[in-house]
């Protein structure tokens, strides 16, 4: 009885399909006549696993965040890494007595200024990056002294911060347009910045209207070059340094040259 039983794979429990007594050594089932031999039991499409992991898939939605969340992350390193690889230095054209010129340029014009006939000062890409360097802290201005020191006023220390921090300035002049590459200290990281445009006098002070520049190896977009050059002509530790001496009525890039004029 066993061995039917076995053989022909019922029990007495009941039918699978109505539920009906199984009777033990019977073929088939009493009230629908189901052949338990031929009986195969309904496999689901997807075992228990699967719609476990079926169920925990993200949404759409959540599929875009992720994806937004990874091309954000790699959008930054890129900018990051773009800032931190600095541009080349522009050619500039050097000159050992330029900065002795330039001077005695300057002293001319300063005595000739205000007279009866207008003064006219012109420095070539030479004489002007000459003059602009030594303006800048040597590395013995910048090496901190062993006498302490007492603290300056605000505004006083941060125009030395500010001036200390640039390391290299160096300026092109082309037709009428001039490139200034500044090199400046960033929580000691040397970054460079680029700014290209053209100068302009508004209300006795010296401005650049930037048309390109670059952060690093970064091209900076128009809003943020005008956000840049606004922060460094109109802030309040830098705005006296752009402005000039009364008389002065014009300062414009011309044929590759500086050229001030008086009234």
């Amino acid at each position: 009885m066993r061995n039917t039983q076995r053989e022909s794979g019922s029990d007495t429990t009941g039918c699978p399909k109505c539920g009906f007594r199984r009777e033990a050594g019977r073929a088939e089932c009493m009230s629908c006549g189901l052949i338990f031999d031929r009986y195969r039991p309904k496999v689901s499409s997807a075992d228990p696993v699967q719609q476990k992991l079926a169920d925990v898939q993200p949404s759409p939605f959540r599929r875009a965040y992720w994806v937004f969340r990874w091309v954000a992350l790699a959008g930054t390193l890129v900018t990051v890494a773009l800032i931190l690889r600095n541009s080349p230095p522009p050619d500039i054209a050097i000159s050992p007595d330029a900065g002795l010129r330039a001077e005695t340029k300057i002293v001319e014009f300063q005595s000739t200024r205000g007279g009866d006939v207008p003064a006219t000062l012109q420095l070539d890409e030479a004489e002007l990056n000459a003059w602009v360097r030594s303006r800048l802290p040597s590395a013995d201005e910048e090496t901190p002294s062993v006498t302490p020191v007492q603290p300056a006023p605000q505004d006083d220390s941060t125009v030395e911060q500010v001036r200390s921090n640039v390391r290299d300035i160096r300026l092109h002049l082309d037709g009428d347009n001039i490139s200034a590459y500044v090199l400046f200290d960033f929580h000691g990281k040397e970054i460079s910045l680029i700014l290209e445009g053209k100068l302009e006098l508004q209300d006795g002070c010296l401005r650049m209207v930037p048309t390109a520049g670059k952060l690093g190896s970064l091209p900076l977009m128009e809003a943020t070059l005008r956000g840049a050059a606004s922060r460094l002509f109109d802030s309040t530790e830098n705005r006296e340094k752009f402005c000039l001496p009364p008389g002065i009525r014009d300062v414009r890039i011309e044929e590759g040259n500086l050229v001030v004029a008086s009234r």
